[in-house]
């Protein structure tokens, strides 16, 4: 399997990526009722990064609380 593309660098557009691994977004409901992600959520995304995963794309975040889908969504109204 190591002459696999998957594990071959790619570049797309301007960004360069290790492999073609890539973690697609899902919503993982597991940040505080302000938006700030718990420390569970950011142990995962640390494990998918030491892991090295090509590409992380986080899960769907709202931007103002009008838009906060559920009581655990990340948010990114304040930084």
């Amino acid at each position: 399997m190591s002459g696999s593309l998957l594990f071959k660098p790619i570049k797309i557009g301007p960004l360069s990526l290790k492999n073609r691994i890539m973690r697609s977004p899902c919503v993982m409901n597991d940040s505080d009722p302000n938006g700030f992600p718990s420390n569970k959520l950011l142990s995962y995304y640390k494990e998918l990064a030491i892991g090295e995963t090509g590409l992380i794309t986080p899960g769907a975040v709202y931007l103002k609380k009008p838009g906060k889908n559920c009581s655990q969504q990340a948010g990114l109204e304040t930084d």
